[in-house]
């Protein structure tokens, strides 16, 4: 066998010289191409940590609202959509960083899980916090959210026992 280098197309220059395949003959053909374990390494894109990002139903369950609410808050950019190509996959994947909905869980409630603790109406629930002042700082008539979302530092926990009564 003889070894030959690609030439580098511009696409993948920091390979240049790095990438040299074994020939079993003189024309080159896909099939008779042989790389090392390095090679194909160094041609592969490093992929992220999986636990470094979240998918839907981790995000579902890390928050404890449905699907149709993290699809919502992930396509009105309430929380921060990626799309990651993954190797064996024809699209890429929806995913949210981890540390986001961290973030997002730590600073903001939603109305519907707010509604659920004091069990009440979502309706109900976001008339009687206007009452007492407190206004969801997103949603669909203010940034075009796809659901509500209060500062969690806004609703204590005395503010629910008082909407409860």
């Amino acid at each position: 066998m003889m070894a030959a280098s690609l030439p580098c197309t511009g696409l993948c220059p920091d390979l240049a010289g790095k990438v040299s395949p074994y020939l079993s003959g003189k024309e080159v053909k896909l099939q008779s191409l042989l790389f090392s374990i390095d090679e194909i390494k160094a041609l592969r894109p490093q992929a992220q940590s999986s636990s470094e990002y979240w998918q839907p139903p981790q995000i579902i369950n890390f928050l404890g609202c449905t699907k149709h609410i993290v699809f919502g808050m992930l396509n009105s950019g309430q929380l921060p959509l990626e799309k990651i190509d993954l190797p064996g996959r024809t699209r890429p994947v929806v995913a949210c960083k981890k540390a986001d909905v961290e973030k997002f869980q730590k600073d903001f409630v939603l109305l519907p899980t707010i509604a659920k603790g004091i069990n009440l109406s979502t309706a109900k629930t976001m008339d009687l916090l206007a009452q007492k002042n407190i206004h969801p700082v997103s949603g669909a008539d203010i940034d075009g959210g796809y659901s509500w979302l209060y500062r969690k530092r806004d609703i204590s926990e005395h503010l629910l026992s008082q909407l409860k009564h």
